[in-house]
């Protein structure tokens, strides 16, 4: 009876140990998220992503991919530092980022 308690005692220490180890290594770095802003045009859309491509320009100027039409000229937000290739059919448009968050003006 005593090697039968020691035996559920050890299962439920590995066991413990175990969802403790497993909810370690199953954490996932959260991407960077960078800021951009100033007046942005529209270039196109793509298709590949269904999305805009925009260009912003100064302070803060690159090309990026929002999923809606801004209503103001000035852009401001974050993006993620990943650049993903702009389609439109097979036509290629640009490389831009992915904006994850943004306000307009």
């Amino acid at each position: 009876m005593k090697n039968f308690v020691k035996l559920i005692a050890l299962f439920t220490l590995l066991l413990s140990l175990s969802l403790v180890i497993n909810s370690v290594l199953s954490v996932r770095p959260v991407a960077a998220q960078v800021p951009f802003a100033g007046p942005g045009t529209i270039i196109g859309l793509c298709t590949n992503t269904a999305s805009f491509l925009i260009a912003v320009g100064p302070p803060v100027p690159g090309l990026y991919m929002i999923r809606q039409l801004p209503r103001g000229i000035w852009l401001a937000g974050l993006f993620v530092p990943t650049p993903i290739p702009c389609f439109f059919g097979n036509v290629p448009h640009g490389v831009a980022f992915p904006v994850i968050l943004f306000g307009s003006g």
